[in-house]
């Protein structure tokens, strides 16, 4: 007897380090993987609160320097194929080794697409993401200030490589529709053309109080920064426009289908093939227009959906005067949205936000309205509006794009997420666009359950557009579309005009597979939902079933319906 128990107590001391140790190894591993990630990109982190935007570098696109990076990317995936997941007996490091799988997996399926001989983008470029850093770039201190000229002098080298990289891509037979490089010219033109007190690389020499550094600053901008922006300018002007590709879809790439389904897989994190895709949007469409069709007949007297859509433009009660009034009606929609929407989350919004239009220089090139977080608490983060399409904008639309991007959207996920009960470095860089915009796209509809919205053409707005992008994106990419059949399926929603639609189209063309991500993110967390309140009947709380798509992080997707389905079985044992 006495051996058994010896036996059995060795046993589970013996389980006991194993997990132990398996659970060390997922850290060690997860840590690593982090370090790559922020050594490829390392302004990447800076949102996170991992780099110190006062030593954030230039990332390195050198042919030499990615090789390395995906060298580093397979031996961290070899050790994750040495744990063993059962042997993650916690619940978290489980989560962990998941999310860490998904995320490796993403990234080395799309190295197919060898994005970086074709890394030209007027919604992702690197002019976008280097303008928005030197809005915010900390100059306060003598040191931030030294290295804040050591990163900008290191720009005439990113731009070279750059050049070098799309040269490269061009001879291999890689490039991108010549609409996106002519929207990438206007931000560049616009850019290049601002008076010096408003040229958006210099910000850091306007914020900071020492003219020696403005001065410094400013020297290093007219002899190296800005002939290297020009040289860029001037390259693709001259040189890529030209050879451009004429179709919008990425199959005209090489191994284009596959790169395809690989950026399918990295923003939905779902293993769901383009013509499931393209099915599912079509079905939710359907159901959509079904239900917009009825709101029309109860509400306005519509006689179907594109009654309803005309009867909704037409009012003149759903448009705004100026631009002055669409960023006014913004921001009171935005208090209403954080006032309305609290009482359905346990814990409070307590970072402000502010409402600002787009910066000059992507006025008029495309850029939607986004959400732009701050890592300080205590800086504000910014909504920024395309308030210059104010003409063209409804105030359903606007009302409900609110909702999605503040509060119950992007703004309140983002806030909580920083409260995770078990932060780690991989939890605050890890995250997939499925359910980043999937929780947004559910925030619109937590809106109206709210009664956050004020206008009636909110309840039209937020029902007319989701499912199209599951359409409109793989109808591109895959299957042939025309842009004029995409544009019609756009303006077909109510949403968006010819003009925006258009647009909208090139968004697409830039961005293979992003649209597919809200409507693949918002439909899982719904059917959630529907699932927990059919279990758990009367004792369903809302507020407990947000926490438990918002408290384990921003996990794949396959993760939350595990997550959540557990929570569901624990409930209904209570």
């Amino acid at each position: 007897m006495r051996t058994r128990l010896a036996l059995a107590f060795i046993a589970s001391v013996s389980h006991v380090c194993t997990a132990a140790s398996a659970a060390e190894t997922i850290d060690a591993v997860a840590d690593a993987y982090v370090d790559v990630r922020l050594s490829r990109d390392p302004m990447s982190g800076i949102a996170s609160g991992l780099v110190d935007p006062g030593a954030a570098l230039l990332p390195d696109r050198s042919p030499e320097a990615l090789a390395r990076f995906d060298a580093r990317e397979d031996a961290i995936a070899h050790r994750l194929e040495k744990i063993d997941p059962a042997s993650l007996s916690m619940p978290v490091q489980r989560a962990r080794y998941e999310t860490l799988r998904e995320l490796i997996e993403a990234e080395k399926g799309l190295r197919i697409c060898r994005r970086a001989y074709w890394n030209v983008s007027h919604m992702q470029g690197w002019q976008i993401g280097l303008a928005a850093f030197a809005a915010s770039q900390p100059v306060a201190t003598g040191a931030q200030r030294a290295h804040a000229l050591t990163m900008w002098a290191g720009l005439p080298r990113f731009v070279d490589i750059e050049i070098a990289n799309l040269r490269e891509g061009l001879g291999r037979g890689y490039s991108v529709p010549r609409p996106v490089v002519e929207r990438v010219l206007q931000q560049l033109d616009k850019a290049l053309s601002a008076p010096a007190d408003q040229a958006v690389l210099l910000s850091p020499a306007a914020r900071a109080s020492d003219a020696t550094f403005a001065s410094a600053l400013r020297a290093q901008y007219d002899g190296a920064t800005r002939p290297a922006l020009v040289r860029y300018r001037d390259f693709l002007r001259s040189e890529y426009l030209p050879k451009a590709r004429e179709t919008l879809g990425l199959s005209a790439l090489p191994d284009g289908r596959a790169c395809y389904e690989a950026h399918l897989r990295a923003y939905t994190t779902l293993d769901r093939d383009a013509q499931g895709v393209f099915e599912l949007g079509r079905k939710t469409v359907a159901a959509n227009m079904a239900e917009v069709a009825q709101i029309g007949r109860d509400r306005l007297g519509a006689t179907d959906f594109a009654d309803t859509i005309r009867k909704t433009n037409a009012a003149g009660d759903n448009r705004f005067a100026s631009e002055g009034d669409l960023l006014s009606f913004l921001r009171s929609a935005v208090a209403r949205g954080r006032e309305k929407s609290a009482r359905l989350f346990a814990a409070p919004v307590d970072q402000a936000i502010t409402v600002e239009p787009l910066p000059t220089f992507q006025r008029g090139s495309g850029i939607p309205s986004h959400y732009q977080p701050s890592p300080d608490p205590g800086t504000p983060a910014t909504y920024r509006a395309a308030s210059e399409q104010w003409a063209q904008t409804s105030r359903g639309d606007a009302e409900v794009t609110a909702m999605h991007e503040a509060a119950p959207g992007h703004h309140l996920q983002t806030v909580l997420a920083r409260r995770l009960a078990t932060p780690d470095r991989l939890s605050r860089i890890a995250g997939n666009a499925a359910y980043f915009e999937g929780w947004g796209r559910y925030g619109e509809a937590l809106a109206e359950e709210a009664d956050a919205y004020v206008t009636p053409y909110a309840r039209v707005a937020r029902r007319v557009w989701p499912g199209r992008g599951m359409v409109a994106d793989p109808g591109l990419h895959v299957f042939g579309w025309t842009r004029a059949e995409a544009v019609a399926l756009i303006v077909e929603s109510g949403r968006f005009g010819p003009a925006e639609a258009d647009a909208m189209v090139d968004r697409i063309a830039a961005m293979p597979g992003q649209m597919t991500a809200y409507d693949s993110g918002a439909l899982e967390i719904v059917a959630l939902r529907r699932e927990a309140e059919r279990v758990l009947g009367s004792r369903f709380d809302l507020q407990r079933f947000h926490g438990q798509v918002l408290d384990g992080g921003a996990v794949p997707l396959a993760l939350l319906r595990t997550r959540v389905m557990h929570w569901i079985k624990q409930e209904a044992t209570r």
